[in-house]
């Protein structure tokens, strides 16, 4: 899709002033981002480091559907030693006396010896550890390869979520190994992209660093626990939001994952789904333990789901649904649950004997990816292992998480080599989707199952649903008049009317000027220089008893301040965070400022707790100069996460504070 002229100019414009990707908090975090993802009735962040999180249905209710949502990949890797040679063992099947290996072409070696094989798991992120194993190129690690100093200080800031409205912005097209050598593929690109969201985000990210940065790659306060190897992929991400109603209630994301090995074959490729739901209203305690999970088998069907039990009165009616799918169909479908706290372990894959025997495999994570339950009093299925049986519900809420999967065939003992595996071959890649949809009652959410499962395989075409109400996409750039704002909206189709709503920041009251349904543009007037202005737009269908109204996000805007030849920084800046209470990080918004030459004075960001101490300083100078934000992950600086309560985030500007917000960690 394409759109041109002026309505084009103003969604760039859109995308640059209000789409931008969270800002890494710290230099050596800046590469670590979320974006909103609010192209339709959903909102929910995008992570690049192979995660979703905090998801809103619809997009301004207060209600939280999601904790978080990951991939997870696994596969069968053959070992190799130093130098690169294959490794066999001396005995087969060993034991723990005999667990002996020789290298291909040693001394030792000969053709009738079993090869050694890694059973291996990458994952964004551990439902019961804090635990990241999918970073982009410019992640914490590389901020300590002297090889790369130059790279990341070019491009760290540059290696975020990237928003796309019609294919515009486009990122730049991915190839293993990347011909410049950067593996930053989000910068902007001046061509749009062919894409089939009307919203896009994508990320890339990877189980290994591109730059040969060594080491064990894995992030978050669980890491000293875990030993992570690599299988060698390259994911790029892309999800996909729509404005029209029909096609509103459900965010697809789509994942390509390449094997960058030039050698060695991925076989019995797993893919899989990890989602904690975690539902009730915004800042409530203790909303995840009154939840309770379930599977829906059969064609248009195979998702799994999460309700809050209660509804908590009213707050919280909706169903949060999940599906895997190839392109073409295809595979073993299994889905599983276990309690907080006991999910599966692969904390030392390369062990012989784990846990000296209390596990049955050192991978319990790819077990369950398989189809294969490795402790049958920890992890249940979810999806019904009796053919005649439908559907499954868990019986009593509590707090639940889900493993959605998909794999080929899989060897036993009795078929060693299974027609039906799956392989991913040197230079190969595999493309599936996974979709996030929400509906009111089970039955609703079996028809939008069934229906953004067939809306996949139409091949997006949206032809149908553009003449549907649609939710309006908003955007401004500064006006040629001084004190005016050109503002200009996307709907797919004409509302009898829009309503454009604007007020100042904080205020209670809208001030509302009705335009034609056939309105893209309006030029607004009579704004002042140094005030914030929320502006939206909502688009009226069937004025009457059948009236719907449909709103656009609500956008902060302000004019042009960068003119100023004043070198004193103005106006004072005002912080947000959102979200605010957050479960996983809270992005800083700190208000546009300038001074008359470009530079930003000694600016701090700091994060306190109730007793006044300075837990950690956020890195702001490059989020305030791009008009970007700052991310918290709610760590201190030896990066341990804070205990749940209450912070403060001050701006001091040359040792004056200038502002403040107040933030609540979970």
């Amino acid at each position: 899709m394409k759109i041109t002229g002026l309505t084009s100019l103003f969604l760039l414009a859109c995308v640059a002033a209000f789409c931008l990707p969270w800002e890494g908090e710290s230099p050596d975090q800046r590469a670590l981002s979320f974006a909103w993802q609010a192209g339709g009735q959903m909102k929910l962040q995008t992570g690049n480091y192979g995660c979703f999180t905090d998801l809103h249905y619809p997009q301004r209710d207060a209600a939280d559907l999601l904790f978080i949502s990951a991939p997870w990949i696994s596969a069968k890797k053959p070992r190799r030693d130093a130098s690169g040679n294959l490794l066999y063992w001396v005995n087969y099947p060993p034991t723990a006396a005999t667990a002996e290996v020789v290298a291909y072409g040693q001394p030792g070696w000969n053709p009738s010896l079993v090869a050694v094989w890694d059973t291996l798991t990458s994952i964004g992120f551990d439902g019961d550890y804090d635990l990241y194993e999918l970073l982009p190129a410019y992640n914490p690690y590389l901020a300590g390869n002297p090889d790369a100093a130059d790279l990341y200080l070019q491009y760290s800031g540059q290696d975020i979520v990237l928003t796309s409205i019609l294919g515009q912005p486009s990122p730049r097209e991915f190839a293993f190994p990347d011909p410049l050598g950067t593996y930053c593929f989000t910068i902007p690109q001046p061509e749009p992209f062919a894409t089939p969201g009307f919203e896009t985000l994508s990320a890339y990210y990877y189980d290994f660093c591109p730059f040969g940065t060594v080491g064990d790659r894995d992030w978050g306060s669980s890491r000293s626990m875990n030993t992570h190897y690599p299988l060698g992929l390259a994911v790029h991400q892309a999800s996909y939001a729509w404005s029209p109603l029909p096609l509103s209630s459900f965010v697809v994301t789509q994942y390509t994952v390449y094997n960058t090995s030039d050698a060695d074959t991925l076989y019995d490729l797993a893919l899989g789904n990890y989602v904690d739901a975690d539902m009730g209203p915004a800042g409530t305690e203790n909303i995840a333990g009154d939840d309770i999970s379930g599977y829906v088998k059969g064609p248009g069907y195979e998702f799994g789901y999460s309700y809050d039990a209660d509804g908590d009165a009213g707050l919280e009616p909706w169903y949060l649904g999940h599906k895997l799918l190839l392109p073409g169909g295809g595979g073993n479908r299994n889905c599983w649950y276990w309690h907080i706290g006991d999910g599966p372990n692969d904390f030392h894959p390369l062990d012989l004997y784990p846990d000296y025997g209390v596990r049955q495999t050192p991978n319990e994570k790819h077990w369950l990816l398989t189809g294969r339950n490795p402790n049958y009093t920890q992890f249940l299925p979810l999806r019904p292992l009796d053919p005649n049986v439908p559907e499954y519900e868990q019986p009593q809420p509590n707090d639940t998480r889900f493993l959605n999967a998909l794999c080929g065939n899989i060897p036993t003992p009795a078929d060693p080599n299974p027609a039906g595996r799956w392989h991913l071959a040197p230079g190969a890649s595999l493309s599936w989707y996974s979709v996030h949809f929400a509906a009111p009652d089970l039955i609703s959410l079996k028809q939008l199952s069934q229906f953004s499962e067939n809306f996949i395989a139409s091949s997006f075409d949206l032809g149908p649903y553009t003449s549907q109400p649609c939710l309006p996409w908003l955007g401004y750039s500064p006006g040629a008049v001084p004190g005016t704002l050109d503002l200009a909206w996307h709907s797919y189709s004409d509302p009898d009317h829009f309503l454009l709503q604007h007020r100042i920041s904080g205020t209670g009251d809208w001030n509302e000027i009705q335009l034609p349904g056939s309105a893209r543009t309006y030029t607004l007037s009579g704004l002042q220089e140094d005030v914030w202005y929320d502006l939206q737009v909502l688009s009226v269908y069937d004025p009457g008893a059948n009236q719907i109204v449909l709103p656009s996000e609500i956008v902060p805007a302000s004019l042009n301040l960068s003119a100023a030849e004043d070198p004193v920084l103005v106006p004072a800046p005002r912080l947000t965070a959102s979200p605010n209470p957050f479960k996983i990080a809270s992005s800083i918004a700190v208000g546009a400022f300038k001074s008359g030459d470009g530079s930003f004075r000694n600016a701090e960001l700091a994060v306190y707790n109730v007793k006044g101490q300075k837990i950690r300083v956020l890195d702001c100078a490059y989020a305030i100069r791009n008009g970007q934000a700052v991310v918290w992950d709610g760590h201190d600086e030896k990066g341990v996460s804070c205990p749940k309560g209450i912070y403060l985030a001050r701006l001091s500007l040359d040792g004056r504070p200038d502002g403040h917000c107040k933030l609540v960690k979970y």
